[in-house]
């Protein structure tokens, strides 16, 4: 009990550091929450005008971005715990190895941080769009994906801009002075330019594999209903009509099990191949190979971009619309 009551004292402290430093500089904040937002609303706005989106897919991208912005919670939450009870810090950790354990620990050390950054933006996104129902195509997931990380970067970037603030302002913080340092320039560039857009990637390949398995539901959940359609109407089309409206409108229709391992089969594909672009990415920037990183980049966009344009995953599944389809069609054979 001691050790919870230290912990939460520490965190309530942290916290409010952190609060008394932005009251105490709200115009630098401002500052730094725009150069953060506006490169952030330029890679939403890009991703954007791949594919058609109506009003709904457009509102819940933006419900996403937002949302995405507290995956970075669980983050801070890990790291300071290790800072704190372990004395652990990754970078330091690396740092103090020998270089033939330091390409290993590397590895190790960034599949694990990736690992649960990727995760907890993984988290957000899921909990904010598998019930909706604009979510009907697998370039859907890949958007909503995107917009989660874009969230998470734009908070993350802010949080990079103040210590870098910090660090290379002198006694009372001068904006010209701070805008005229080439180092803090950089490191706003890299991170709006470079860090932002590798987020996206990361992000969008797992949003692929989730626009898959939730695709796969939902056509599972169509060829269910196809199947009790037929049952329920062998006789008497016109008395049954409503009864089949109200299995429709049920939104939580029984799939088969094995739908759903295949499901949860895909997702775990996609967060491993995200968990390993993440670690590739940071391993070598962190071995000082960052020369590899740009042909990666480059791979990983072309490659996100095609699959926004590929018509498979553009392909519509509309479970109302297939209702209002086999309704109509059942009640046309009725009249008949």
């Amino acid at each position: 009990m001691t050790q919870i009551q230290t912990l939460l004292n520490d965190l309530f402290f942290w916290f409010s550091n952190i609060w008394t430093w932005m009251i105490e500089h709200p115009g630098l904040l401002i500052f730094l929450a725009m150069g953060a937002l506006i490169p952030a609303g330029f890679w939403l706005w890009l991703y954007y005008r791949q594919v058609y989106m109506d009003k709904e897919d457009k509102k819940w991208m933006i419900v996403t971005f937002f949302c995405g912005i507290f995956a970075v919670l669980p983050v801070l939450g890990v790291n300071y715990l290790l800072k704190t009870f372990a004395n652990f810090e990754l970078i330091n950790f690396v740092e103090d190895a020998t270089l033939a354990q330091r390409i290993p620990l590397v590895i190790l050390g960034f599949m694990i941080m990736g690992g649960l950054e990727e995760y907890a933006k993984f988290v957000i996104v899921r909990g904010v769009n598998d019930k909706q129902q604009a979510f009907n195509r697998v370039a859907d997931g890949i958007e909503y994906a995107v917009a989660g990380a874009l969230g998470f970067a734009f908070i993350e970037n802010l949080a990079y801009f103040a210590v870098a603030a910090q660090e290379y302002s002198e006694g009372p913080i001068n904006f010209v002075a701070l805008m005229s340092d080439s180092t803090f320039i950089q490191i706003v560039i890299a991170r709006n330019m470079g860090t932002m857009l590798v987020h996206t990637l990361f992000s969008g390949f797992l949003g692929y594999y989730y626009g898959k398995a939730k695709i796969l539901g939902l056509q599972a959940e169509i060829s269910e209903k196809k199947k009790l359609r037929k049952y329920l109407l062998v006789k008497g089309v016109k008395a049954r009509v409503k009864r089949l409206r109200m299995i429709w409108d049920n939104r939580k229709f029984p799939v088969p099990r094995a739908i759903h391992i295949k499901q949860d089969e895909l997702i775990a594909e996609g967060l491993m191949v995200a968990i390993v672009l993440h670690a590739t990415y940071n391993s070598l920037l962190h071995l000082d190979v960052s020369y590899l990183i740009a042909p990666l980049i480059i791979g990983e966009f072309a490659l996100i971009m095609h699959e926004l344009h590929l018509e498979k995953n553009l392909l519509v599944y509309d479970l109302e619309k297939v209702e209002r389809t086999e309704i109509r069609k059942e009640l046309e054979k009725s009249v008949e």
